[in-house]
């Protein structure tokens, strides 16, 4: 018989589990978010990008649409604020969202994101 034994208890093992089961969950319910939160940046990319010359409603109404194209529901299009600046807008989204872990135990992600529009 030896003297010492080795490897993991049956303890270890499923704290080990444990572990790993609970990251794989947080991954999996944090994955649409920030999957979400890149279809916003691409949304806002396509906005700096396209003509100029359009008034604070024409933005937020395509802002609107982009986020109905890209099926993005955790962003509101009010939540887009609009300043005027000498060549069109500053756009500034703030906005964050809450994701259910546990029963009472929630994730908030929150974001924010930045550009000027001609």
């Amino acid at each position: 018989m030896k003297s010492k034994q080795h490897g993991m208890s049956f303890w270890g093992v499923m704290a080990i589990t444990a572990m790993t089961g609970f990251f794989v969950l947080l991954a999996m319910k944090l994955f649409p978010v920030y999957s979400d939160d890149l279809k916003v940046k691409n949304t806002l990319d396509v906005l700096e990008k396209s003509g100029n010359g359009r008034s604070r409603e024409a933005i937020i109404e395509q802002f609107a649409r982009q986020l109905d194209i890209n099926d993005v529901r955790s962003v509101q299009p009010t939540k887009l604020k609009l300043e005027p600046i000498d060549s069109g807008f500053s756009a500034d989204l703030t906005y964050e969202v809450r994701v259910p872990i546990v029963y009472n135990v929630d994730a908030v992600v929150k974001f924010s994101h930045h550009r000027d529009l001609p």
